[in-house]
């Protein structure tokens, strides 16, 4: 059952009638019959939700402008007011406050009253019927213009419990609530002409005093409309209305409809004027806890059951998916040992091959050095050459050549010079500098002991080359 779908009951002196969440009559209901309960079973589904609207004439309504007001402030307001009743019975009361621009101090206080036995009746009735009751409204409250707020001031006409009703709002406060009597017999749909005298003589006195009340208390409230609810436009009710400059406005044909929709609106507020005491609403409340808590209970446990089947399964899956995972891994990695093992004999035999191809290179190296060393033109001696390998992985060789160069008529450099030139050709080849160079040259005639002319220049070098 959600929120909107509520039945309502309007109780009335002479009875109550049920009607469903779209607002149509279903019955016709005396709280004194024995038949009470089993009607109420009868229309109403299971726990069905109901809203209480109470127009009985022991029902009090009051409004006063008050300031801002704490809960407790507004309980204390609501206790004196009570006090000042003295009556015989027991009596359930409520408050509420609203804010209103009209209203001196900013703020209407609402207070409703009436006597306990009346609530109690229908709530056990409905308690025993299987149904909830979950909102109770002081009619007045009903006829709250919240949606009339292009103009400060609006009064009804209406009929309840037999009896004639005038009610004028100023904002948001109930200003004026007169009850008169309403003749027996009378009809108000009726169209004989006695009866419309009757029924305009009776509303003609009764808007007067509101008028002049409206004129003594409150001159800066202008009426324009007088809404008709739950009465016809009948030509007497026109006449009347415009002899005292009103606008007669059939607003609802329906009281019930009417009262029912005003009913809706204040239960949907987040404050709204309700009439169930709190001990009540604390019952149902916790009710409707028991409720949430055996639902979510069964929720967690029905997730519970799904979460653990859900987990059995995911849990096999997830051992599927490990057995295929290790299949897997075991084709990978046999080959991959297949894999190393080739590249491992593989690189075996191209090492070899390197160091094949590397020795051959070095061969060929060293050949080529040695010829280009070993080649020297006329006049130049070799007595010593070393050649050695460096490290690396290019293939440089380090030499060493020591040797002498000897002419008779010439000196001994330009051998030496050519020997260099040539080794200077020599590709990559890098010679450092000359670092042991003798020079020794005779001429004749030059000293005692003449020998034959010699020239002679001992040399060492060193470098590098591929």
């Amino acid at each position: 059952m959600t929120r909107d779908r509520v039945h309502t009951l309007l109780v009335q002196d002479q009875g109550a009638q049920l009607l469903d969440p779209d607002g149509q009559w279903l019955a016709q209901l005396d709280p004194v019959d024995p038949d009470l309960v089993p009607a109420l079973r009868r229309r109403l589904p299971a726990r069905a939700s109901v809203q209480l609207v109470f127009a009985t004439t022991h029902l009090t309504v009051r409004c006063q402008p008050a300031p801002r007001l704490s809960r407790r402030e507004r309980a204390a307001v609501q206790q004196r007011l009570l006090r000042e009743e003295e009556s015989p019975e027991a009596q359930n009361s409520a408050q509420v406050l609203d804010p209103d621009p009209l209203a001196e101090g900013g703020h209407v206080l609402w207070l409703a009253s009436q006597p306990r036995r009346e609530l109690d009746l229908w709530l056990d009735a409905l308690k025993k019927a299987g149904a909830r009751a979950v909102f109770a409204l002081p009619w007045p409250r009903a006829f709250l213009p919240e949606t009339r707020s292009d103009r400060p001031g609006s009064v009804y006409l209406t009929r309840v419990s037999g009896a004639g009703h005038l009610l004028c709002f100023r904002g948001r406060a109930l200003t004026y609530l007169r009850v008169f009597p309403w003749p027996e017999g009378l009809d108000p749909d009726t169209r004989s002409e006695p009866d419309q005298l009757v029924l305009g003589s009776l509303v003609s006195a009764e808007l007067s005093r509101l008028l002049q009340f409206i004129r003594q208390k409150h001159r800066d409230l202008v009426l324009a409309t007088l809404d008709a609810v739950g009465l016809p436009a009948v030509p007497a009710l026109t006449r009347v209305a415009g002899s005292l400059g009103l606008e007669l406005t059939p607003l609802e044909p329906d009281l019930a409809a009417f009262l029912k929709a005003g009913a809706d609106r204040e239960r949907r507020r987040k404050d709204g004027l309700d009439l169930i005491p709190e001990a009540s609403r604390d019952s149902l409340d916790r009710r409707m806890a028991r409720a949430l808590v055996w639902t979510a209970a069964a929720g967690l446990i029905l997730i519970g059951l799904g979460t653990r089947v859900w987990h059995g399964r995911h849990e096999a899956s997830l051992e599927r998916e490990a057995v295929r995972a290790e299949a897997a891994r075991d084709r990978r990695r046999a080959l991959a040992q297949e894999a190393e093992h080739a590249a491992r004999q593989r690189f075996g035999l191209l090492r070899l091959r390197r160091a094949e191809q590397r020795q051959g290179q070095a061969v060929a190296q060293l050949e080529r050095l040695g010829l280009g060393l070993f080649t020297v033109p006329s006049g130049v001696q070799l007595e010593r050459l070393e050649i050695l390998q460096l490290p690396g992985d290019a293939v440089r060789h380090r030499f060493t050549v020591a040797g002498a160069a000897v002419t008779r008529r010439g000196f001994s450099m330009g051998p030496l010079a050519d020997y260099l030139l040539q080794l200077a050709d020599y590709p990559g080849l890098d010679l450092e500098p000359l670092q042991e160079v003798v020079v020794t040259d005779r001429r004749s005639g030059e000293a005692p002991g003449f020998r034959p002319e010699q020239a002679l220049t001992r040399f060492q070098l060193r470098g590098t080359a591929p």
